[in-house]
């Protein structure tokens, strides 16, 4: 570990101490259960009633080096320090500094701490301890790490095959404990006919869609999850058999037509829902559900329109097309649903939007009754007691009341008019944080290398954005508790780590 200067700040001056460690030596895919820093006082022996202050630490946004001034280390630090989870002020060797290890782990990115004195507004004795030039190697600062190590992930959990006509949807829940710190897992799915094996995928979601299956046959799905540290053992489903739905084709059509006319409200094509759904010969499958849309719709297109901009164009396309029973009689619709949207200004500046989600479109008595996420609808409850425990034991309460900013005290600097659009020019909010404002490129770019990456947490499309953000524009996290209803955080529930991305 590499340290500099001294820990004081008279009233002339602030100091702060630069340190950092070398993590080289914790093992890939290790997770860190605790992290101490130990230093030692050149001020005071052991002999000596010490008096250990609570510090204030926080990890560097930017590289500094020895040779560069004290001003530049203030400005290198993140705007927020780091947070015990219990929101207290604790003494050095109580602060546990896993997180921010974790995090160099995770990113690749370690340029060190900075510790000061309180906020370095009132003047206070200072604290000297031994730097890594010591002449006493037991003296110098060292990090002591915990650490799981990493192992090959566990068993994935509740394999379900979902029957359709020629063949099945497959969903599975990730293993309880990945193995490692990284959540990367391939699963391979394998499906058998009795003791055949008949159709094999590798994906990184937790659903496949199989066909050119047998009808009226039994077949198993079987799941095993891989990681780089090893593979699991394998998990079964209960035997599942395709069944014949008649008049399939007429479903999925319905559902391409039905997305058809609701382009066709967007774009202005036609004006009405009655309109837009005459166009199809299905109109009488999906008139009823379109109806009940068309008011936003129209809303959003006259909005635009105010803002002197219009749909361009508005395309969805299904993909991996499963048609099989629902429920109560009802004919279920599943797919992999693209959609592309481009809105163009008036000067001819487009602005695209492209989103995919498993769609689940509900028939009954033959008229669409119901669109949905399929991966939300179709997910298993895990019922192992780990699970019942994190669903039912709450994040750390705040203190008190007062601890909580109000969305009133905390609004965010965006000015929006009446159709819920930025205005053309917004007030100035004052000057922005430091690295507050994130790298555009760099957030662009990290996304389009990672867009298959998987999601923290399920059915969150905010996800996604915030890693892009954080690990690509360089936005900082907080780490440690919630301290107001809008901050980044990372924290723990006992040991299942609990990130937020607001």
């Amino acid at each position: 570990m590499t340290r500099r200067c001294t820990w004081a700040h008279p009233a002339a001056a602030s100091w702060r101490s630069w340190l950092k460690a070398d993590p080289a030596a914790i093992p890939a895919g290790a997770r860190i259960t605790d992290a101490r820093l130990k230093l030692h006082r050149a001020d005071c022996s052991a002999d000596d009633d010490c008096v250990e202050p609570a510090p204030t630490l926080k990890d560097l946004a930017e590289a500094w080096s020895p040779e560069q001034s004290g001003q530049a280390l203030a400005a290198a630090a993140s705007d927020e320090a780091f947070d015990t989870e219990e929101g207290l002020p604790l003494p050095l060797q109580d602060l546990n500094v896993g997180p921010l290890v974790a995090d160099w782990l995770e990113t690749g990115e370690n340029h060190g701490l900075s510790l000061q004195l309180g906020d370095e507004k009132d003047a206070a004795p200072g604290m000297a301890y031994h730097s890594s030039r010591s002449a006493d190697p037991a003296k110098r600062p060292r990090l002591a790490v915990s650490y799981i190590p990493s192992a090959a992930p566990g068993a994935p959990q509740d394999v379900k095959a979902v029957p359709a006509d020629g063949g099945l949807l497959a969903t599975w829940n990730a293993p309880q404990d990945p193995g490692s710190a990284t959540d990367a897992l391939k699963y391979t799915v394998v499906v058998h006919k009795g003791a055949t094996e008949v159709a094999r995928q590798t994906v990184d979601d937790t659903r496949a869609v199989f066909s050119g299956l047998a009808n009226g046959a039994a077949h198993t799905v079987t799941v095993s999850a891989t990681s780089e540290f090893g593979t699991s053992k394998t998990t079964d489903s209960v035997p599942a058999k395709p069944v014949k739905v008649a008049s399939q084709d007429r479903y999925a059509q319905a559902v391409r037509d039905y997305f058809e006319a609701r382009a066709a409200l967007l774009k202005g094509t036609h004006t009405t829902a009655e309109k837009a759904a005459a166009a199809s010969p299905h109109a009488a499958m999906f008139r009823d559900l379109l109806a009940g849309q068309a008011p936003d719709l129209i809303l959003t297109r006259e909005a635009n329109a105010r803002h002197g901009r219009h749909f361009s164009q508005v395309e969805a396309t299904l993909d991996e097309l499963l048609t099989g029973p629902g429920p109560d009689d009802t004919v279920v619709v599943r797919g992999r649903v693209a959609e592309r949207t481009v809105l163009t200004d008036k000067d001819g500046d487009q602005e695209p939007e492209e989103g995919e989600v498993p769609g689940r479109f509900v028939f009954a008595d033959g008229v669409l009754r119901m669109e949905a996420d399929d991966a939300a609808v179709e997910v298993t409850m895990p019922t192992d007691e780990a699970a019942a425990q994190a669903a039912t034991v709450a994040p750390p309460a705040e203190d008190s009341l007062a601890d909580i900013v109000s969305p009133e005290d905390e609004g965010l600097p965006i000015e929006l008019d009446a159709d819920g659009m930025l205005v053309d020019d917004p007030a100035a909010a004052g000057p922005p944080l430091a690295y507050a404002a994130p790298n555009h490129s760099g957030t662009a770019s990290w996304a389009k290398r990672h867009v298959s990456i998987g999601w923290d947490h399920s059915n969150d499309c905010a996800n996604i954005v915030s890693k892009a953000l954080h690990h690509g524009g360089k936005m900082k996290i907080r780490k440690g508790p919630s301290r107001n209803l809008k901050s980044w955080y990372r924290g723990k529930i006992f040991s299942k780590r609990v990130d937020s991305f607001t």
